[in-house]
């Protein structure tokens, strides 16, 4: 590609030339996408030299990446695995050659001779091979776009008589970096320890041999055509401009759900105009009736004709409101989809693949394990996946610190790694994954593990732990490694023992609403796990009331929403506790943890709401006065001071509560551990209903829903009565004075058609309006609870809180 840009370039400014042509078919080119917009007579020399450099970077790029996914097939391949390895190696050449990068020009070309020397006369693909090419693609990259000598490339004169030799088939010795190629591919590193006592000698090629065309061996096999290349039309966009999109794309968005209560309002006048309706038709009839009976006066006559004229005019009414409805909902629908499709589309303008950010590590590991006497294998594996831009742009320092911690404190010297039983060379892992809308991280290495004796000692001497760690369990020391200034190092290096520890990459990820773990592996040395969402686009969030304050939790880290009795929590260590599936879980309130100023968190009729948080193993049950809602929303940094806060991820603007807090779970988990909230809680006890606040009986079998369908109800005044089937519910609105039921469809026991059905043939109950809320959106389904005398059905997939406000305000 290369070559073609600087002949097409070239071409404007030369005369023409002759063209040799030889026998030896030329190897195909790999279409790469460019962005080069300059026409001939546009471009300079300077212009030239830039534009051929740019290309280069791209291509060459391209080209060390299929070599490297070559040769960790090796030493098992095919012929075409090969041959590709080959095109690309004499790419890469022609292009380097291109753009006067003689050092490049050479090791290129010595590797596409080895290639082809395996390919034509079967020079077997081994360790010392691959350790050979793997350091020539180092030195290659190290050389970057500078048209360096061979001989002043530190290295390159060694490995190019290094690399004829293993083309003539003769064996060598390794250096001592030839046993440390840390970007050889997948594979295992194998290194090489026989020496030749005799060793013929070979010619050197001359530096100033040319490389034409004949002198590379002509494939044996057909080539594959090559596919044509599709011009992709690319333009740069700041970061910012794509955020400001983004943040109108919300606004979109929350204006649809504005849109969907005007929708239901308009929805509840057409509730309002068909009762009027049924008023009219009736007195209309009962008119007529008396005007019938009263004979054919003429005033009455035109009474008469004045209630059919009436009456045509309330029917149009009605039809017009109808249709204003339907159009509505129509229109509502489409801005929604437009709405998520623009949303998509910005975010996935954000996205790039992990190694555009990553592809860098390969050299800072060979480089940091050569400078600490390490042999170290790095094996990348996922890099493909595509995370927005930005995140990965945060989380390059974090991994690379927890990259430079791993070869200063994990894996050992090689020398003491075969003392140990261990390979000689260590391996340090990085493999990425997206699960759902996160994205996972895992770093792992083979080396001596985490010495977490070592840790408490270091824990109880520095003061940052009392004298009680001696006795903590190991899972409860985890802790530590990530506290500031926190390092169990014995002598400072350039990469350790200054006290970063790994609270850096503690406090990187929380700021990204993330966390990091340690996971248990298999066999010896350390897994550390980072967990991030993908983009910083749109967030699922649960929005909780606390005193006349609303906050919301990223919902990635809420394990679940719960109402739990007073009555029930048990004080253990100091600390108030509920047994949630078997497991103690501490409560804390949420003002204690935020230093608001009222502090107590009251328990209505004994019952406390808690958001229970999770981060890694780690869990707490936040206490809350009310939980609200689920939301999507685009979560905004928030400027420095409010920004320097750790408790707080950032700001949402949700159209019913205005700006929003989003609050910081991994932060507030481990505050939660220094309060002791015994005191915290209060029960408050029930005061009888007044006669004008309705009362809803809700009927679900999930304590999830229950929980949040309670806290919309009670949010907005209505006293609610709990009941987790039919059975149960049939007897709370015996027991109460209830004024609506909302039931769900599916549950054990009685289902809610069974409720229903119940409900309805009760000479007493049978006037009590019901509400039906389920999944099951099928139209026989709805029609079969509404036949039973349900009075409103709604669909949970396209629930939404004002949905139901207004469906139990129309109802009651």
């Amino acid at each position: 590609m290369v070559a073609r840009l600087q002949s097409f370039l070239s071409a404007s400014s030369q005369p023409a030339a002759t063209v040799v042509s030889t026998s030896a078919p030329q190897a195909p080119e790999r279409p790469v996408a460019e962005a080069i917009q300059a026409t001939p007579r546009e471009v300079d020399d300077n212009g030239l030299s830039e534009l051929l450099l740019e290309a280069f970077q791209i291509e060459s790029s391209e080209h060390f990446g299929s070599i490297r996914e070559f040769l960790g097939t090796c030493p098992a391949y095919d012929v075409d695995a090969l041959n590709e390895a080959y095109r690309c190696a004499h790419s890469l050449k022609g292009a380097a050659r291109a753009c006067s990068l003689r050092a490049i020009e050479r090791l290129a070309h010595r590797t596409e001779a080895l290639f082809a020397a395996a390919r034509d006369d079967g020079i077997p693909l081994d360790g010392p091979v691959l350790s050979a090419i793997g350091r020539a693609l180092d030195v290659m990259e190290d050389c970057g776009l500078e048209d360096k000598d061979p001989d002043s490339v530190a290295g390159c004169t060694e490995l190019l008589a290094e690399l004829e030799r293993l083309r003539a088939g003769v064996e060598v010795q390794p250096s001592a970096e030839s046993s440390v190629d840390s970007r050889s591919g997948a594979g295992t590193v194998e290194t090489v320890g026989r020496t030749v006592a005799s060793a013929p000698t070979v010619e050197p090629i001359a530096p100033d041999e040319p490389f034409q065309a004949e002198d590379v061996p002509t494939p044996t096999r057909p080539q594959r055509a090559p596919r044509k290349s599709q011009g992709v039309d690319t333009v740069r966009v700041h970061a910012e401009d794509l955020d400001r999109i983004l943040h109108s794309t919300g606004q979109v968005l929350g204006e649809c759900r504005e849109q969907t209560r005007l929708e239901a309002n308009v929805r509840g006048l057409g509730s309002r105009l068909l009762v009027l309706q049924k008023e009219w038709e009736f007195l209309r009839r009962s008119l007529g009736r008396h005007i019938h009976s009263l004979g054919g006066d003429s005033v009455l006559s035109g009474v008469g004709k004045y209630l059919d004229l009436q009456d045509r005019e309330i029917r149009l009414l009605r039809r017009e409101t109808t249709e204003l409805m339907q159009a509505q909902k129509r229109s509502v629908s489409s801005l929604r989809v437009l709405g998520h499709q623009l949303q998509n589309s910005v975010r996935r303008a954000r996205m790039v693949p992990v190694e555009a950010v990553f592809q860098g590590f390969r050299k800072m590991v060979r480089d940091l394990a050569r400078d600490d006497g390490k042999e170290v294998e790095f094996r990348a594996r996922g890099l493909q996946v595509f995370v927005d831009r930005m995140v990965l742009q945060a989380l390059k320092d974090p991994v690379m610190h927890m990259l430079r911690n791993a070869i200063a404190h994990g894996l050992e010297e090689p020398s003491v790694r075969e003392a140990n039983g261990k390979p000689r060379v260590g391996t340090l892992g990085l493999t990425a994954e997206v699960i759902g809308d996160r994205l996972q991280l895992s770093l792992d290495d083979d080396g001596r593990g985490i010495n977490f004796d070592d840790i408490r000692k270091k824990a109880v001497a520095s003061g940052v732990a009392a004298e009680k760690a001696a006795a903590l369990a190991t899972k409860d020391l985890v802790g530590y490694i990530f506290q500031a200034g926190f390092s169990t190092a014995r002598s400072v290096s350039d990469l350790s023992g200054r006290g970063m520890g790994l609270s850096v990459v503690h406090e990187s990820v929380t700021s990204l609403q993330g966390g990091v773990t340690l996971q248990e592996k298999d066999g010896p040395g350390t897994c550390f796990v980072i967990s991030v969402p993908v983009s910083f686009a749109t967030h699922r969030l649960v929005v909780a009331r606390l005193h006349d304050q609303v906050f919301a939790f990223p919902a990635h880290a809420v394990e679940r929403l719960v109402r739990v009795p007073l009555s029930h929590a048990r004080k253990i260590g100091g600390r108030l506790t509920i047994s949630l599936e078997d497991r103690v879980v501490p409560v804390v309130s949420l003002a204690q943890l935020l230093e608001l100023g009222e502090q107590v968190v009251c328990a209505e009729d004994d019952l406390l709401s808690v958001v229970v948080v999770s981060t890694g193993t780690q869990r707490v049950a936040l206490a809350v006065d009310a939980l609200l809602d689920q939301r999507d929303a685009v979560i905004q940094r928030l400027d420095p001071p409010a920004g320097w806060n750790r408790r707080l991820a950032g700001v949402v603007h949700l159209e019913d509560c205005g700006l929003v807090l989003v609050l910081n779970p991994s932060d507030l988990v481990e505050r939660s551990s220094a309060f002791d909230c015994v005191d915290s809680f209060k029960s408050r006890a029930s005061v009888p209903a007044a006669p004008e606040i309705p009362t809803v009986l809700v009927v679900d079998d999930s304590s999830t829903t229950r929980t949040l369908e309670t806290g919309i109800l009670e949010t907005h005044g209505y006293r609610v009565v709990v009941a987790a089937d039919g059975i149960e519910g049939l007897k709370k609105l015996r027991a109460h004075d209830i004024d609506v039921v909302v039931t769900d469809v599916e549950m054990p026991k009685m289902d809610g058609f069974g409720l229903v059905a119940a409900i309805k043939k009760d000479p007493v109950l049978g006037a009590t309006p019901i509400i039906m809320v389920s999944s099951l959106h099928k139209v026989e389904t709805q029609q079969r609870g509404l036949d039973l005398g349900a009075d409103a059905y709604i669909v949970k997939s396209r629930f939404d809180h004002q949905d139901l406000l207004d469906t139990v305000k129309q109802l009651l």
